[in-house]
Protein backbone atom coordinates (compact mmCIF):
# COMPACT_ATOMS: atom_id res chain seq x y z
CA UNK A 1 0.00 0.00 0.00
CA UNK A 2 1.44 3.47 -0.69
CA UNK A 3 2.45 5.55 2.36
CA UNK A 4 0.71 8.51 3.27
CA UNK A 5 2.43 11.25 3.02
CA UNK A 6 1.93 14.94 4.98
CA UNK A 7 1.09 17.74 2.11
CA UNK A 8 3.52 20.33 2.65
CA UNK A 9 2.36 23.88 3.45
CA UNK A 10 2.96 25.11 -0.14
CA UNK A 11 0.73 22.62 -1.57
CA UNK A 12 -1.27 23.19 1.57
CA UNK A 13 -2.23 26.22 0.32
CA UNK A 14 -2.31 25.77 -3.06
CA UNK A 15 -5.20 22.76 -2.29
CA UNK A 16 -6.61 25.63 -0.14
CA UNK A 17 -7.51 28.37 -3.12
CA UNK A 18 -8.90 24.99 -4.89
CA UNK A 19 -11.13 24.81 -2.49
CA UNK A 20 -11.94 28.42 -1.89
CA UNK A 21 -11.94 29.44 -5.81
CA UNK A 22 -8.97 31.90 -5.03
CA UNK A 23 -6.59 32.21 -7.72
CA UNK A 24 -3.71 34.53 -6.22
CA UNK A 25 -1.97 34.08 -2.82
CA UNK A 26 -2.40 37.48 -1.66
CA UNK A 27 -6.14 37.19 -2.04
CA UNK A 28 -5.63 34.18 -0.10
CA UNK A 29 -3.86 35.73 2.61
CA UNK A 30 -6.87 38.39 3.09
CA UNK A 31 -9.41 35.60 3.32
CA UNK A 32 -7.57 34.44 6.16
CA UNK A 33 -6.63 37.28 7.54
CA UNK A 34 -2.92 37.48 7.58
CA UNK A 35 -0.06 39.23 5.27
CA UNK A 36 0.73 38.11 2.17
CA UNK A 37 4.64 37.62 3.68
CA UNK A 38 2.82 35.53 6.62
CA UNK A 39 2.17 32.97 3.68
CA UNK A 40 5.73 32.57 2.65
CA UNK A 41 7.26 32.30 5.92
CA UNK A 42 5.02 29.42 6.22
CA UNK A 43 6.37 28.23 3.59
CA UNK A 44 10.07 28.84 4.03
CA UNK A 45 9.85 27.57 7.58
CA UNK A 46 7.79 23.93 6.19
CA UNK A 47 5.29 24.66 9.16
CA UNK A 48 1.49 26.07 9.31
CA UNK A 49 -0.23 27.09 12.49
CA UNK A 50 -3.23 24.75 11.80
CA UNK A 51 -5.69 27.27 14.12
CA UNK A 52 -5.67 29.64 10.74
CA UNK A 53 -7.08 26.70 8.96
CA UNK A 54 -9.60 24.72 10.52
CA UNK A 55 -12.11 27.60 11.42
CA UNK A 56 -12.28 27.81 7.44
CA UNK A 57 -12.44 24.41 6.66
CA UNK A 58 -15.23 23.69 9.41
CA UNK A 59 -17.16 26.81 7.58
CA UNK A 60 -16.72 25.76 3.98
CA UNK A 61 -16.77 21.92 4.50
CA UNK A 62 -13.18 21.21 3.59
CA UNK A 63 -12.10 17.77 4.11
CA UNK A 64 -9.15 18.53 6.42
CA UNK A 65 -7.94 14.66 4.92
CA UNK A 66 -7.70 16.15 1.44
CA UNK A 67 -6.46 19.48 2.81
CA UNK A 68 -3.36 18.24 5.08
CA UNK A 69 -2.42 14.44 3.53
CA UNK A 70 -1.36 13.38 -0.37
CA UNK A 71 -2.73 10.01 -1.80
CA UNK A 72 -4.96 9.54 2.00
CA UNK A 73 -6.57 6.32 1.62
CA UNK A 74 -10.60 6.93 2.66
CA UNK A 75 -12.32 5.98 5.77
CA UNK A 76 -8.83 4.00 6.88
CA UNK A 77 -7.03 5.05 10.06
CA UNK A 78 -3.78 6.21 9.46
CA UNK A 79 -0.15 6.41 11.51
CA UNK A 80 0.49 10.10 10.18
CA UNK A 81 -3.01 11.40 11.58
CA UNK A 82 -5.11 11.86 15.20
CA UNK A 83 -8.27 12.72 15.60
CA UNK A 84 -8.87 15.81 17.40
CA UNK A 85 -12.22 16.08 18.99
CA UNK A 86 -14.20 19.41 18.76
CA UNK A 87 -16.04 20.58 21.91
CA UNK A 88 -19.10 23.30 20.36
CA UNK A 89 -20.33 25.32 23.15
CA UNK A 90 -24.22 23.80 22.56
CA UNK A 91 -22.26 20.29 23.98
CA UNK A 92 -21.10 21.98 27.22
CA UNK A 93 -23.88 21.28 29.03
CA UNK A 94 -23.65 17.27 28.11
CA UNK A 95 -19.67 17.43 28.75
CA UNK A 96 -20.01 18.84 32.29
CA UNK A 97 -23.04 16.80 33.53
CA UNK A 98 -22.80 13.11 31.53
CA UNK A 99 -20.27 11.25 32.57
CA UNK A 100 -20.49 9.00 29.55
CA UNK A 101 -19.84 12.32 27.94
CA UNK A 102 -15.97 12.85 29.23
CA UNK A 103 -15.59 9.92 26.65
CA UNK A 104 -14.36 12.25 23.77
CA UNK A 105 -15.33 9.55 21.10
CA UNK A 106 -18.41 10.80 21.15
CA UNK A 107 -17.67 14.56 19.76
CA UNK A 108 -17.19 15.43 16.81
CA UNK A 109 -13.54 15.38 15.07
CA UNK A 110 -11.26 16.52 12.84
CA UNK A 111 -8.02 15.13 11.12
CA UNK A 112 -4.98 16.65 11.74
CA UNK A 113 -0.82 15.42 11.27
CA UNK A 114 0.65 13.20 14.47
CA UNK A 115 2.94 15.96 15.56
CA UNK A 116 0.05 19.03 16.65
CA UNK A 117 0.70 20.22 19.88
CA UNK A 118 -3.05 20.82 20.76
CA UNK A 119 -5.40 17.42 21.76
CA UNK A 120 -8.71 19.17 21.75
CA UNK A 121 -10.71 22.08 19.99
CA UNK A 122 -13.08 23.78 22.44
CA UNK A 123 -15.42 26.59 20.81
CA UNK A 124 -15.81 29.74 23.21
CA UNK A 125 -17.26 32.87 23.09
CA UNK A 126 -15.63 36.64 24.19
CA UNK A 127 -17.32 39.85 24.30
CA UNK A 128 -15.63 42.71 21.67
CA UNK A 129 -15.25 46.05 23.49
CA UNK A 130 -14.59 47.58 20.17
CA UNK A 131 -17.42 46.23 18.33
CA UNK A 132 -19.73 45.47 20.92
CA UNK A 133 -20.79 42.42 20.52
CA UNK A 134 -20.01 38.64 21.00
CA UNK A 135 -16.92 36.64 18.56
CA UNK A 136 -16.64 33.16 18.39
CA UNK A 137 -13.59 31.82 18.40
CA UNK A 138 -12.11 28.41 18.18
CA UNK A 139 -9.66 27.56 20.83
CA UNK A 140 -7.13 24.50 20.42
CA UNK A 141 -6.15 23.20 23.58
CA UNK A 142 -3.94 21.27 25.25
CA UNK A 143 -4.91 19.22 28.36
CA UNK A 144 -2.22 19.97 31.81
CA UNK A 145 -2.70 19.49 35.44
CA UNK A 146 -4.06 22.33 37.08
CA UNK A 147 -0.56 22.45 39.21
CA UNK A 148 1.13 23.55 35.79
CA UNK A 149 -0.83 26.69 35.73
CA UNK A 150 1.74 29.14 33.95
CA UNK A 151 1.00 32.91 35.05
CA UNK A 152 0.22 35.04 32.22
CA UNK A 153 -0.98 32.08 30.00
CA UNK A 154 -4.84 31.45 28.65
CA UNK A 155 -6.73 28.81 29.87
CA UNK A 156 -10.42 27.41 29.37
CA UNK A 157 -10.94 26.03 32.95
CA UNK A 158 -13.79 23.84 34.11
CA UNK A 159 -14.54 25.17 37.38
CA UNK A 160 -17.05 23.56 40.25
CA UNK A 161 -20.09 25.34 40.13
CA UNK A 162 -18.94 27.91 37.57
CA UNK A 163 -18.33 25.85 34.15
CA UNK A 164 -16.93 26.61 31.73
CA UNK A 165 -14.42 29.66 31.73
CA UNK A 166 -11.91 30.88 29.65
CA UNK A 167 -9.51 33.02 31.48
CA UNK A 168 -6.06 34.57 32.41
CA UNK A 169 -3.79 33.27 34.97
CA UNK A 170 -2.49 36.84 36.88
CA UNK A 171 -1.18 35.47 40.02
CA UNK A 172 -0.53 31.90 42.21
CA UNK A 173 -0.45 31.48 45.65
CA UNK A 174 1.11 28.06 46.22
CA UNK A 175 0.62 28.39 49.85
CA UNK A 176 -2.68 28.18 49.98
CA UNK A 177 -3.33 26.58 46.44
CA UNK A 178 -5.49 29.81 45.39
CA UNK A 179 -4.87 30.88 41.81
CA UNK A 180 -6.08 34.95 40.92
CA UNK A 181 -7.74 34.82 37.16
CA UNK A 182 -8.47 37.47 34.85
CA UNK A 183 -12.43 37.02 33.00
CA UNK A 184 -13.90 39.11 30.40
CA UNK A 185 -10.87 41.15 30.20
CA UNK A 186 -11.43 43.07 33.24
CA UNK A 187 -13.11 40.99 36.14
CA UNK A 188 -10.73 39.01 38.78
CA UNK A 189 -11.17 36.02 40.45
CA UNK A 190 -9.88 34.00 42.94
CA UNK A 191 -10.20 29.82 42.32
CA UNK A 192 -8.97 27.00 44.79
CA UNK A 193 -7.20 24.64 42.37
CA UNK A 194 -9.01 21.94 44.28
CA UNK A 195 -12.52 23.32 42.60
CA UNK A 196 -10.77 23.03 39.20
CA UNK A 197 -12.47 19.59 37.48
CA UNK A 198 -10.00 19.91 34.21
CA UNK A 199 -7.58 22.19 32.69
CA UNK A 200 -6.66 23.18 29.05
CA UNK A 201 -3.78 25.37 27.81
CA UNK A 202 -4.33 27.68 25.12
CA UNK A 203 -2.14 26.81 22.47
CA UNK A 204 -3.85 29.08 19.40
CA UNK A 205 -7.04 30.93 18.19
CA UNK A 206 -9.20 30.87 15.33
CA UNK A 207 -12.22 33.79 15.13
CA UNK A 208 -14.95 32.61 12.49
CA UNK A 209 -15.64 36.14 11.08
Amino acid sequence: MKKVELTTPADLLNKLKLHLGIKRSYELANFIGVKPNTLSSWIMRDSIPYHHILGICIKHDIDLNDLFLDNYPKNKPDEHQVQVPILYINNYWDYYFDPTFKNTALLPSASFPANVDFDIIIQITTESKIELKSKLLFTFCKRVDPINLTIGENYILIIKDRGFVYTKVVALNLATDVVKLEVDGSKVILVNTKNILETFLCKGFFKDR
